[in-house]
């Protein structure tokens, strides 16, 4: 996502405004600090599983796939500590599908997001944990063909 920060200046002092979008991705991942900086500013909204952007093109939804913090990658459960995510891992017998986290679990620093077309025929968490899949499936496909290596069966 590419934005532009609007700023009023009447005051004397530029205070935020708004954004003007300039390019909107399909897949998104934001950062927490990007979150938080959009809610004190009062151009993003979160709520009801969505991230609502407030734009000068009017508002654009994100459907949220995955939050922040550590997952297992065979069976993407939402773990709790590193602790639990390794008595989980070695339930899982075998190696990890995921190339680029071997240990079998990966901590995740961002919210995953899907684009709804528009915020009416939003992507329901479903669709999106759906489409999240998917995404991550054909790139651990891709990066184990290209390193060499052999995904868990």
């Amino acid at each position: 996502m590419y934005l532009k920060r609007l700023f009023d200046h009447s005051s004397g002092k530029p205070v935020p405004a708004g954004v003007k979008l300039i390019r909107a991705g399909s897949r998104q991942n934001f950062s927490q600090g990007f979150i938080d900086g959009g809610l004190a500013e009062g151009w993003l909204a979160i709520g009801g599983g969505k991230l609502t952007f407030t734009t000068d093109k009017g508002p654009v939804v994100y459907t949220i796939a995955r939050q922040p913090g550590m997952y297992c990658c065979t069976c993407e459960q939402k773990l709790d500590d590193s602790r639990s995510a390794q008595m989980h891992v070695a339930a899982h017998k075998g190696a990890s599908p995921d190339p680029c986290n071997p240990a079998g679990y990966r901590v995740d620093n961002f919210y995953a997001c899907m684009k709804a077309t528009d915020p009416v025929n939003a992507m329901s968490k479903d669709e999106a944990v759906k489409a999240d899949k998917k995404i991550r499936a054909a790139l651990i496909e891709k990066l184990s063909k290209k390193y060499g290596v052999k995904k868990a069966s």
